[in-house]
């Protein structure tokens, strides 16, 4: 659009692990959004979106854990990655205490 500037200033960075023996491969990207985590997990023949899972930070109630997390979960059907989206954004969520997309 006329007038307009894109500026990009998120802090990212990517990693890829591969089975030798098989080629199968899983990459991830992460991207700091201000306070805020997106992680783009993918691999296979062809990357897609299979689901989104965010997760939020609340103070946990448990003794000795600082934080737990809630979850709020879009999965195309019929694609089965919600549960391994909803576990990586859980964990990162109550071990850094940010909001995590994933």
């Amino acid at each position: 659009m006329p007038g307009m500037r894109l500026e990009t200033s998120l802090k990212s960075s990517a990693c890829r692990v591969e089975d030798a023996p098989t080629g199968r491969h899983l990459e991830a990207r992460v991207a700091e959004v201000g306070e805020d985590l997106v992680l783009a997990v993918g691999g296979g023949e062809r990357p897609l979106v299979g689901s989104v899972v965010l997760a939020q930070p609340v103070p946990s109630r448990s003794p000795g854990k600082a934080w737990s997390a809630s979850c709020s979960v879009l999965t195309i059907p019929p694609h089965k990655e919600e549960s391994l989206a909803r576990g990586i954004a859980t964990k990162l969520a109550e071990a850094l205490g940010r909001v995590t997309v994933v």
